[in-house]
């Protein structure tokens, strides 16, 4: 799966989304990766959110996109009976934007993610992990992704995502470390936007040889507004088989320097 640089446009003109968040609970995921191609625009990928309720009770529950197709699809609303399973429409900005989204519920939910082609029936879905909400990086905390590719098998990109919940704190200040094996390459401090963001060519955004396996090292260093970070930052890094289209989600590990 790869996608282009999300505008930073997008975020300017959904910035009116703003509200005071009221949670509905206690239990709070986070679903990094969202996408969605309309038919007929000649994309290939769509998103399936599966939610599952494995509780003996009814269950409220309550998603935000991030960013949504228009503001007025931000949020979504589903109370579940015990054992039902229903899904989130993923009525998100089209690609090649991408979102993420935020899940609150008063109970322990089950949730599947997986990004289909429209195109290979025969491909293998990509599933998204899902995260609860402390597992992303504070300010201070260092996420690590290893083995970034692009050589005659693989193609690799990377995003920066966050939550709905950090659109008031939004854009965030990072630190960036790119290395090669034990070979720093380079660093870099900058701002990056309040919607996800995809890097799809690590390569030539950082203006690094091509086929050169990268090791990938983003801090949180704050808001670049010097206003509260809710609750965090996420990178993930995508590698793609070139000759079969199969993609898999790389493992980003944290260092939690903020507490």
């Amino acid at each position: 799966m790869k996608s282009a640089l999300v505008p930073l446009v997008l975020f300017l003109l959904l910035t009116g989304c703003q509200r005071e968040h009221q949670p509905i609970g206690d239990y709070q995921y986070f679903i990094p990766a969202v996408v969605r191609s309309p038919r007929g625009s000649g994309l290939e990928w769509k998103t399936r959110v599966v939610l599952s309720n494995p509780s003996g009770s009814e269950v409220p529950v309550r998603a935000y996109r991030w960013p949504p197709a228009h503001r007025t699809l931000e949020t979504f609303d589903v109370t579940l009976a015990s054992g039902q399973t229903t899904s989130i429409p993923s009525l998100v900005a089209p690609l090649p934007a991408v979102s993420s989204l935020y899940v609150e519920s008063k109970q322990p939910v089950g949730l599947e993610v997986l990004v289909e082609s429209r195109r290979k029936s025969d491909l293998a879905p990509l599933r998204v992990p899902v995260l609860h909400i402390q597992d992303l990086a504070r300010p201070g905390d260092t996420l690590r992704i290893e083995g970034l590719l692009n050589d005659d098998h693989y193609r690799s990109h990377y995003c920066f995502t966050m939550p709905w919940t950090e659109k008031d704190g939004v854009p965030y200040l990072i630190r960036l470390v790119m290395t090669t094996g034990k070979r720093h390459l380079l660093t870099e401090t900058k701002t990056i936007p309040g919607v996800p963001l995809v890097v799809a060519d690590p390569w030539q955004a950082h203006g690094l040889p091509p086929g050169m396996p990268l090791d990938l090292e983003v801090t949180l260093l704050g808001s670049n507004r010097g206003r509260k970070v809710v609750h965090g930052l996420w990178v993930y890094g995508i590698r793609q088989d070139k000759a079969t289209g199969q993609s898999e989600f790389l493992q980003t590990r944290v260092e939690r320097g903020s507490r």
